[in-house]
Parts: C-alpha cells; sequence; structure tokens
C-alpha cells in the first residue's frame, strides 16, 4: 500500500499542509545527499525540528521517501503529492 496515501486520508487539513511541507523538506534533504538517518534527526531534533506532534510520522515518511528512485523525489512536488493526497476531498465538497 502506499504510506502517503493511506496516512493522508487519515488526517485535518492543517497537518496535511504541514506534513507536506516536511515531505518536501525531506525530499530536499535527500536531494542534498543528507542519509535517511540524518534527516530523520533533523527533522525531530534541534533548532530545525518539526513541530514535535509531528515527530512519530517523521521516520514512516523519510523511510518511504528514501524508498523511491532519487530522481522521484524533487522538492515542491513531493509537497503537492501529498496535499494531493489529503485535500481533494475538502475540495469536491466546496464545490458541491
Amino acid at each position: 500500500e502506499d504510506v502517503v496515501s493511506e496516512s493522508a486520508a487519515k488526517i485535518s487539513e492543517e497537518d496535511c499542509l504541514a506534513m507536506a511541507e516536511i515531505s518536501d523538506l525531506i525530499a530536499e534533504y535527500r536531494q542534498d545527499g543528507k542519509s535517511e538517518r540524518r534527516t530523520t534527526r533533523l527533522l525531530t531534533r534541534g533548532r530545525k525540528a518539526v513541530d514535535e506532534r509531528y515527530h512519530a510520522g517523521v521516520p514512516t515518511l523519510v523511510t518511504y521517501f528514501y524508498s523511491l528512485p532519487e530522481e522521484a523525489v524533487v522538492p515542491g512536488a513531493a509537497g503537492e503529492a501529498f496535499k494531493a493526497s489529503c485535500l481533494p476531498q475538502e475540495d469536491a465538497e466546496a464545490s458541491e
């Protein structure tokens, strides 16, 4: 199963946008040559860490994005893909 779609279907719009931003950070760190382990540490510890409530989901997202071919993980596109998996339902309801 697609981890991102599965996770995204169950979260609020605020959380969706935050996780999309985290997805872009993961893509950026991977593109910069950071290891999977280093990326997880950067996002969960220190000054640049994401909000603590997202820490539990970081390792799963990092593992997912590092399992994809490198050319498939692009900053901007990663976040957009995450948003597309959790925002369309609300957009569709709003237009009815």
